[in-house]
């Protein structure tokens, strides 16, 4: 069991070497007795969702929904929205000087400027 493990890892490192994606698959597919080709055709039971029964559950789920959502008469979209008690206000600012910019754009480094030359 051991040298099979073994014989396995060496088949996959040469083959990653090689970088044989196909061939690394092959060799995972042998290790794990998985067949190579798998049926893809999905089983015809009844736990098996088909693309009729899919199709009615999306058909009938918006009708159960709208019978669980309480009304609300008299009420506006904004009864919703969460009250505007806002401690902030942009009714005052302070005064900017041209000094203030000058003292700001001198304070910036000068390895980091963009020049036009």
């Amino acid at each position: 069991k051991a040298n099979k493990r073994e014989n396995l890892v060496n088949d996959l490192k040469s083959k990653s070497a090689k970088n044989d994606l196909k061939g690394i698959w092959k060799s995972i597919k042998l290790a794990t007795n998985s067949s190579s080709k798998t049926n893809t055709q999905p089983k015809t039971d009844d736990k098996i969702i088909n693309a009729e029964n899919l199709n009615q559950h999306f058909c009938e789920i918006g009708p159960k929904l709208n019978a669980n959502v309480p009304l609300f008469n008299n009420m506006k979209y904004s009864d919703f929205l969460p009250s505007k008690n806002y401690n902030w206000k942009l009714d005052s600012f302070n005064e900017v000087t041209s000094e203030t910019i000058k003292s700001y754009i001198e304070s910036l480094s000068s390895s980091k400027a963009i020049t036009d030359q």
